[in-house]
């Protein structure tokens, strides 16, 4: 209804085709949304919970999702949501931001992979990073350019992120950015607070060859010594961390060029995440 599908509509297709229209419009199967939506009601994080939420509120949490699945302009989304320009900018960023404070709940370390008395194994996460297209950094003047926000991927400036997920379960353990899309993997990766220093000693990261390096033994990338279930242990654990960025990306937002700074752009990445983190806990990712 909030999009114009009136009750004879939907019910003139199968429900299979109203759940495909409603995941074109916010990303997502309703299971999903409703799961969010639930929890931004019942949480114990203030800055995130919503009290006594009305039509209002339901009705700016779909539009926010609207906003990040299609990316629309602010004129546009005001044209359709009937709210003016002003109200559009301040409510998508406010429900963004509540979004992603529900992310301790939903993306942490687990606590026994810091206990020494506890074994885990050898092999703990998958890690890669992801570019998300922004608008030209300028310095100076508004048509300088700064290299570091080079990305080899589009061919444009863009952020790049780290992400990290458990290689057992159907958890992302860590997200570190964002940071200017020239830094190198590795060099995250090793960064001051990065996640190389949340491993203990014996525990592989499996990874690709950009994070080889002679300094992070830690790395594990394919090679010729892996023996052939190695070899497709590793071949899967990566496929599953393409499979979450895949996820993540059905949002535009994070694959058009982004127009609201880089200060907020950290703020959708991690909303998404935390989207996702419930879509696979809906459905897991495959087993390695």
């Amino acid at each position: 209804m909030l999009l114009g599908y009136t009750v004879h509509q939907q019910g003139r297709v199968r429900q299979a085709e109203n759940l495909q229209r409603f995941q074109a419009d916010f990303g997502k199967p309703p299971a999903v949304l409703a799961a969010v939506w639930n929890d931004l009601q019942t949480t114990d994080v203030d800055k995130a919970r919503i009290i006594l939420a009305t039509i209002s509120d339901l009705k700016q949490f779909l539009w926010t999702f609207y906003w990040m699945k299609c990316y629309p302009s602010e004129q546009s989304l005001a044209t359709r949501s009937g709210w003016c320009d002003k109200t559009v900018r301040q409510f998508v960023k406010n429900m963004t931001t509540r979004i992603k404070l529900l992310k301790p709940k939903k993306i942490f370390w687990p606590p026994s992979w810091d206990d020494p008395s506890v074994d885990t194994p050898i092999f703990v996460v998958s890690v890669d990073g992801t570019h998300c297209p922004i608008q030209e950094p300028t310095s100076g003047h508004q048509y300088s350019k700064n290299p570091k926000y080079y990305s080899h991927k589009f061919n444009r400036a863009a952020l790049s992120y780290e992400v990290a997920i458990s290689c057992f379960t159907s958890q992302v353990v860590w997200i570190n950015g964002p940071f200017p899309a020239g830094t190198g993997d590795a060099d995250i990766f090793s960064s001051l607070g990065g996640l190389k220093t949340r491993l203990k000693a014996g525990q592989k990261v499996v990874a690709d060859s950009a994070y080889k390096r002679k300094d992070l033994p830690m790395i594990s990338v394919t090679n010729n010594a892996d023996t052939r279930e190695v070899k497709l242990f590793k071949r899967r654990v990566r496929a599953r961390q393409e499979t979450f960025f895949s996820k993540m990306k059905v949002f535009n937002i994070l694959k058009h060029e982004f127009r609201h700074g880089e200060k907020f752009h950290e703020t959708v990445f991690g909303s998404i995440a935390v989207i996702c983190q419930y879509e696979i806990e809906f459905v897991p990712l495959f087993d390695v």
